[in-house]
């Protein structure tokens, strides 16, 4: 079984401690999208993909980028036995997880004062994103059967924003949609929060996975045909921002840079938005999976399936790759919160978080 497992982990990852409350009951599940019966997915309109933006020679931010070692900081346990920890985001209050292979929806007081349920049998919980009102996630069991949900934060029933989804990856909100990937139509969706028809973004985006989304367009990637692609929300056509990227995994976007780690090539890079030449930030970081960025530094999770992985970051103006926790198993998920970053471990079930 642990074989079994073990596959499974490595295809997904490339494709409470003491003291702590109880988890409390799930609520049902409501059954229903937030506007009733789903519409048949529309496209956003019918423009063929095209490469507005052919692929550059890669450039690192400055050579080299030599490993500045550990920086100082106290890695902290926030939840423990959470079978297959994946995905986290955090709020104001709370820190939110799924578990891929608890099949549940999670969260914790910030310090991990309490743990409490959000949602259960929700078969390869993965993707996850939070607004103000809502917690969403996605999962990842295919042949069809995979969902898109949300929960109210205050309480209340599960709602279904999606259902018939094959193989869901990543999830991602602005003000007014829900945006996922999934990888086995090959496809990006979108759906508004008040409801109406499911819209397909874009169609035969081999292995879509990671998403990320700014004021004015929808990026991805694709992790069969190795691109970083994106398409203005309004509509027209689909644009490549990196090509031969070696199975790009995590995604994300500033006001100026699109950011994305690949988990076979083991770097983990960036591009302008408004074009230019693909830019290094790392390489030989042990298959990195997320990445996430604030104002100074971009930073990511890698390695571990030995117990060698790590959370390290880099400052956008260059200089040294910094570890801030090493030793881990399989950190996967990473989010960031006031002084703290947070990650999740898949193989070694738990979520934890130092200081930055």
């Amino acid at each position: 079984m642990q074989v079994i497992r073990f596959i499974f982990l490595v295809f997904v990852a490339g494709c409470g401690t003491e003291g702590f409350g109880t988890a409390s009951s799930p609520s049902p599940d409501a059954g229903t999208s937030p506007d009733g019966a789903l519409a048949d997915a529309n496209p956003l309109d019918a423009s063929p993909p095209t490469d507005a933006n052919p692929p550059f020679d890669a450039t690192p931010i400055d050579a080299p980028a030599p490993d500045a070692g550990t920086v100082a900081g106290v890695v902290e346990v926030v939840a423990t036995a959470q079978d297959g920890a994946n995905v986290v985001v955090t709020n104001s209050t709370h820190v939110y997880w799924t578990t891929l292979f608890g099949n549940t929806v999670m969260r914790a007081s910030l310090t991990g004062d309490s743990i409490e349920t959000i949602a259960s049998a929700q078969v390869g919980a993965s993707g996850i994103a939070i607004d103000a009102t809502h917690i969403y996630w996605t999962t990842h069991h295919g042949f069809g059967t995979d969902v898109v949900m949300r929960r109210p934060l205050g309480g209340g029933g599960l709602e279904t924003v999606a259902s018939g989804q094959d193989d869901c990856g990543s999830i991602t909100l602005d003000d007014v949609s829900i945006f996922w990937t999934c990888t086995g139509s090959d496809s990006v969706f979108r759906r508004a929060k008040s409801g109406g028809p499911i819209e397909v973004v874009a169609s035969s985006q081999i292995g879509a996975w990671g998403i990320a989304v700014d004021d004015s367009h929808i990026y991805w990637t694709t992790i069969n045909t190795n691109t970083v692609m994106r398409r203005a929300k309004i509509g027209g056509a689909v644009e490549t921002i990196a090509t031969e990227q070696d199975f790009p995994h995590g995604l994300a976007v500033d006001a100026t840079h699109v950011y994305w780690s690949t988990h076979v090539g083991s770097t983990v890079m960036r591009r302008a938005k408004a074009s230019g030449p693909i830019e290094t930030i790392a390489t030989e970081q042990g298959a990195p999976r997320n990445v996430v960025v604030d104002t100074n530094y971009v930073y990511w999770t890698s390695g571990g399936f030995i117990g060698d992985g790590t959370i390290r970051r880099r400052k956008h103006s260059g200089g040294p790759v910094e570890t801030l926790a090493d030793n881990l198993q399989a950190p996967t998920g990473i989010a960031l919160r006031g002084a703290h970053v947070y990650w999740t471990n898949l193989i070694g079930d738990s979520v934890m978080r130092t200081t930055r």
